[in-house]
């Protein structure tokens, strides 16, 4: 299933539950038994190349039915990717096939088909011992654990990202609180361990992982950081796939201190004194630095700003956004000569307003995991296509597995659609989906324009749907201008810049 408002023809990863009863083949002398299947679209019969990334083998599954004691049974939960083609807001249908590991050209249900379930071997992403490259990026991994990022396109180069900044945090879940006495963590002085995890024609994944020795919490006595120290582990798994103009980012931490602040930073040598950060409904240009008074004020401004979900500095010839999956709600620009992109994970803090104290802000031996990416720019960004990014982090794709006993049980039902693959509209333009919902017997669409000019929101309703007469509403879902004629399944708006447009009737 496609949550997002446009097409998508793209790798993708999946997990595909095979019956732990279905046919094995072995390779390299029968060390390692495998799930013998083969991918196919439904209806067409065309095959869906997949490259495997990953196997959990017996995995409990429980299926629940109403009236009936749930019922356990066991899969191998194969990981894998491929390129599939998804509608806006819709879904596609695969059909898994077991083939029989002897060769004789038949699924495991005796039906005549291809045997082997192996693809050709061809040589993945990898292009040097901690490199790799597709047309558009050329990553290399440092020594120190960065990321050293090439824009194939313009031959921009973006050294030492994602490496991290641990500094002292005094404050509570509100503000962040710095300290005279600094005693800063920087991650890009020592060595990092990096492993290969994947390397296929359609993507490849590091892993890096470096260990911080930062102070286990802070002296209120001294007032600075104390001086046991704990080991941090962060480990950055970070994937390159054949088609992506960006570079994916997972990071992973267990917190072992208390009273400090993580930071991904990500220098970007952009020549600006602004940027541009995302927040409801809009798009905020902020200033760089700090203004000069800044001293005279009681409540002093700081570097780090809210955002939603990305955040971009750029000048006319180079930039980077970075775009996280929702829930990094900090991040700031360091006036700095190299302009980092400064991306909070997480704050580590013993006290919460209005409250007795709050320890479970300290997150000790809590496991985190954060999901980022990063997109070189050329220039200043199209702000529709960070959300769409955004989208895509945060939304991602959901499979359901139905073996022939489910798809019996749940064809016929009302509501159920029996067709292989659809999908609901599609929006073009420069508008970006904020609500979608059924409100009575029509369907009520929300969506607002981050550009500062005019511009147009274009909704194309799927093959099968017909545009009726749609009228602009309020907040309250009152009819507040005149009807808006649409032309078979396509209706086109314009738009202000910066406005909110909601419309029912589709």
């Amino acid at each position: 299933f496609n949550p997002l408002p446009q097409p998508r023809n793209e790798i993708v990863e999946f997990e595909v539950e095979i019956p732990v009863e279905w046919p094995e083949f072995t390779e390299f002398f029968g060390y390692e038994p495998k799930p013998a299947f083969r991918l196919f679209e439904e209806g067409s019969d065309r095959e869906i190349p997949y490259q495997r990334l990953g196997t959990r083998r017996q995995v409990t599954r429980k299926r629940i039915r109403y009236l009936h004691y749930p019922k356990p049974y066991q899969v191998h939960v194969v990981r894998v990717a491929a390129e599939l083609e998804l509608p806006a807001l819709g879904f596609t249908t695969l059909r898994v096939r077991g083939i029989r590991p002897n060769g004789d050209g038949t699924d495991h249900l005796g039906n005549r088909h291809v045997p082997s379930t192996r693809y050709p071997s061809a040589p993945g992403l990898r292009v040097g011992a901690f490199e790799m490259a597709n047309p558009r990026l050329h990553v290399t991994l440092q020594s120190n654990g960065g990321i050293c990022l090439k824009d194939l396109r313009t031959g921009n180069l973006y050294p030492d990202l994602n490496l991290f900044e641990d500094d002292a945090d005094i404050g509570d879940g509100w503000f962040h609180g710095p300290t005279v006495n600094r005693h800063d963590i920087l991650s890009g002085a020592g060595e990092a361990q990096l492993e290969l995890l994947v390397d296929t024609p359609l993507m490849t994944t590091f892993a890096v992982r470096r260990t911080l020795l930062v102070p286990t919490s802070y002296d209120t006595v001294s007032d600075q950081r104390g001086a046991s120290r704990t080991a941090l582990v962060v480990e950055s798994r970070v994937t390159l796939r054949a088609d992506a103009e960006a570079l994916d980012i997972e990071t992973r931490v267990t917190n072992t201190a208390g009273d400090h602040r993580l930071r991904a930073v990500f220098p970007s040598a952009a020549r600006a004194d602004t940027y541009l950060a995302d927040s409801p409904f809009d798009v905020v240009e902020r200033a760089v630095a700090l203004r000069e008074d800044n001293h005279l004020y009681r409540e002093l401004d700081v570097e780090t700003r809210p955002q939603q979900s990305w955040t971009a500095v750029f000048d006319e010839q180079r930039g980077l956004a970075v775009v996280t999956a929702g829930g990094l709600l900090e991040s700031a620009v360091q006036d700095r000569p190299d302009r980092p992109v400064a991306l909070t994970l997480f704050r580590s803090t013993r006290r919460t307003k209005m409250t007795d104290g709050e320890p479970e802000g300290l997150l000790m031996d809590k496991t985190m995991v954060f999901r980022y990416r990063i997109l070189p720019l050329q220039g200043a960004p199209d702000r529709v296509t960070l959300y769409r990014h955004a989208n895509d982090l945060s939304g991602g794709l959901r499979t359901v597995h139905l073996n022939a006993a489910d798809i019996e049980f749940e064809r016929g039902k009302p509501g159920r659609c029996n067709t292989p693959a659809g999908g609901l509209l599609s929006l073009h333009g420069t508008a970006v989906l904020s609500s979608l919902r059924k409100v009575g017997e029509d369907v009520e669409l929300r969506a607002f324009s981050p550009e500062t000019g005019a511009g147009e929101m274009c909704i194309e309703l799927d093959g099968t749907g017909q545009v009726n007469e749609i009228v602009k509403v309020d907040f309250k879902g009152d009819p507040c201008g005149d009807a808006i004629a649409g032309t078979k399944n396509t209706c086109r708006l314009p738009l202000r810049g910066k406005e909110i447009a909601t419309i029912k009737g589709l």
